[in-house]
């Protein structure tokens, strides 16, 4: 029996169709998901689960990527945390990394291209 951990992932966006393709292709390629429409929503999952990574847009309603980000650093500094936008640019890139993401996407995202950078980041050492 192959006792490996399946890591888990939480995909926060405010656009639901977005989520649901995103869930869809990383369960797909073996990994346990979970989704929230907002950062309120992500730290409620958070505090009932143990998530490896944290994909999150950065502009959402209520609570964005950013707070949600420095919110989850305080909490666990371990999991790793991706901010993606639509709106991207140098100083959303540089204010993301300053507050302590591990990477920063632009959307549109290829779902390929998804596949193989969720790997890679969850593969890096913490």
């Amino acid at each position: 029996m192959d006792t490996k951990k399946v890591p888990k992932i939480l995909i926060v966006d405010d656009n639901e169709e977005l989520c649901s393709v995103y869930r869809e292709a990383l369960e797909e390629a073996g990994y346990g998901i979970a989704t929230a429409q907002n950062g309120k929503q992500a730290l409620d999952k958070i505090e009932e689960d143990h998530f490896d990574l944290i994909l999150a847009d950065k502009n959402m309603p209520q609570m964005g990527g950013v707070r949600l980000l420095k919110a989850v650093r305080k909490k666990d500094p371990n999991i790793k945390v991706v901010l993606i936008t639509a709106f991207g640019g140098q100083k959303s890139y540089l204010e993301a990394m300053e507050q302590g993401a591990d990477e920063f996407l632009n959307k549109p995202l290829r779902i390929e291209e998804l596949k193989q950078f969720v790997s890679n980041i969850l593969n890096q050492p913490s």
